[in-house]
């Protein structure tokens, strides 16, 4: 039941604050793509991505991901909110900070959650192609014992490579 309140919570939220900017700014307001960011949803593949400009300073990244169906529904769901400290939303560092729940062990389906810290970078790689590289301090809460990791949000350092719509 908590799971399916903070997800919704999540996507209620950032729906709800998005398009009150896009008024403002006349800019793209959401970008979609793949992240390779392991600390928030803890599988081994990428996950899908969406980029949600909050305001001109702060963005909302989301991710889903579906490891495994068999022998045990493993997934991952989470969000950062990252905060432009240097630059702008085109080219910039952020600072800022998440969370990620969801399931993992195969059939085990050992419950999780975590907390992260991150930092990075974000830039254009072609006219409507961003790329955001984060890295950070992660704290799982679950499943025990409780564990610190600082590096990379990935091997590829929680790269994202997103589309603007």
């Amino acid at each position: 039941m908590i799971r399916k309140f903070i997800l919704v919570m999540l996507v209620v939220g950032a729906f709800a604050v998005v398009p009150a900017h896009a008024a403002k700014s006349g800019k793209t307001n959401i970008a979609v793509g793949i992240a390779a960011d392991t600390n928030v949803t803890l599988g081994l593949v990428p996950s899908l991505t969406a980029l949600f400009t909050v305001s001109e300073k702060t963005i909302l990244q989301t991710y889903a991901q579906v490891v495994s169906t068999t022998p045990g529904f493993n997934f991952g769901l989470g969000a950062n909110l990252k905060l432009t400290v240097a630059g702008d939303q085109d080219t910039g560092f952020h600072v800022g900070g998440g969370a990620g729940f969801g399931t993992t062990g195969g059939a085990a389906e050992t419950f999780f959650v975590n907390i992260n810290g991150i930092m990075g970078l974000h830039f254009h790689w072609a006219k409507r192609v961003v790329v955001h590289i984060d890295g950070g301090l992660s704290l799982n809460l679950t499943p025990a014992p409780v564990s610190f990791t600082l590096g990379g949000n990935s091997i590829t350092w929680g790269a994202t490579i997103a589309y603007e719509l």
